[in-house]
């Protein structure tokens, strides 16, 4: 799961950083998610539940997502010319029993039953 929230969270990034109007990047992130569930077979509705049993459990989800953050930061680190960003932090959220900010959304193990 760990790999389909990486790739969830890069298409989110993606979507966002071509300043395009918000109808516009969320049809674009629609289209990349779809994307990202033919890759790994699964369907949006298994993602999502996966999503909604990790932000019922976050400790888990912290657990999950601290290794995808820190190598998404590595590898933003590694890009030639671009303007560093600060780290992602998701704990506070968590912590405050918050809604995930919507960036955070994608990188879930998907449980399928």
């Amino acid at each position: 799961m760990q790999l389909i929230f990486t790739d969830a969270l890069i298409a989110e990034n993606y979507a966002q950083e071509h300043n395009v109007p918000t109808d516009t990047g969320a049809k674009i992130a629609a289209h990349l998610y779809s994307e990202i569930f033919a890759k790994y077979k699964i369907t949006k509705q298994d993602y999502f539940k996966s999503y909604d049993y990790y932000t019922r459990h976050p400790e888990l989800f912290e657990r999950a997502m601290g290794p995808i953050i820190d190598s998404l930061n590595a590898m933003e680190a590694r890009m030639p010319g671009k303007a560093k960003a600060p780290p992602v932090v998701i704990a506070p959220a968590l912590e405050k029993n918050q809604p995930v900010p919507k960036i955070m959304r994608l990188n879930q193990p998907v449980i399928k039953k």
